[in-house]
């Protein structure tokens, strides 16, 4: 058995106006003005610009999975793009420029590097070889290089178990290869910025989302100057079971 629609609530995240951070109680209601972006005004409009907001879709059914959920925008904004990307629920991911992730070019294992002592697990979600969700944990070994077991197409997020005020991560494509991502200092994980178009196959696809727990979406609105009247209450962001 699944969950049904009244399963999967829409929550803000804490920091102020739902900027970043953990999952809060405070619900979004589909339909209301302003319920995820604030206005924007005349002055912002013709200088073009980009705006961040944090959100978390919790699965509350007692005993199921939401299986294979899907993110996407069935509706665009009008004047602007829209684009997301996978958080988490820890006061920690309050940042949206650790979407410094680029796409893999081709189907490799992710490897992970520490730039010091390091024992912290990495987990990785994206697609397979295969373009099927998944996660994998893998344990970092410092300064010398690890290797996931999976092959991957895609790498949405890779997520630290803590954080630490000194060591910065970097994720490759492939044993010794292009760098894809960072994590900093004091940073949680790096994502990647995806647009995720009105058709859900084109949507960010994840690996089950279990009952009690929550899915953090980060989301960036951009506009370019004298673009015209940007009208974000009129977009939507959902998640979807992929059946």
């Amino acid at each position: 058995m699944s969950v049904s629609t009244g399963d999967i609530s829409h929550l803000q995240s804490a920091n102020a106006g739902s900027s970043g951070g953990a999952i809060s109680a405070s619900g979004i209601t589909s339909g209301v003005k302003n319920n995820v972006w604030p206005d924007i005004d005349a002055t912002s409009l013709a200088a073009g610009g980009t705006t961040y907001r944090k959100t978390f879709w919790k699965n509350t059914n007692g005993t199921d999975a939401m299986l294979a959920p899907v993110v996407y925008t069935p509706v665009m904004p009008t004047n602007a793009t829209l684009e997301l990307g996978i958080g988490y629920d820890s006061s920690s991911d309050d940042d949206a420029a650790q979407g410094n992730m680029t796409a893999f070019g081709a189907n490799a294992v992710v490897g992970l590097i520490s730039d010091g002592a390091d024992t912290r697990t990495a987990t990785i979600y994206g697609l397979d070889a295969s373009n099927n969700p998944v996660s994998e944990a893998v344990v970092l070994t410092g300064a010398s290089e690890v290797l996931s077991a999976t092959t991957f197409s895609k790498v949405w997020m890779v997520r630290l178990s803590a954080t630490d005020g000194s060591r910065t991560v970097t994720v490759r494509q492939g044993s010794g290869g292009t760098t894809r991502g960072t994590i900093g200092p004091s940073k949680l994980l790096c994502f990647l910025w995806v647009t995720a178009g009105t058709a859900k196959a084109s949507g960010i696809a994840l690996p089950d989302l279990p009952a009690g727990q929550n899915y953090g979406v980060w989301r960036k609105l951009t506009w370019t100057a004298g673009a015209g009247t940007v009208r974000p209450n009129t977009l939507t962001v959902q998640i979807e079971e992929n059946g």
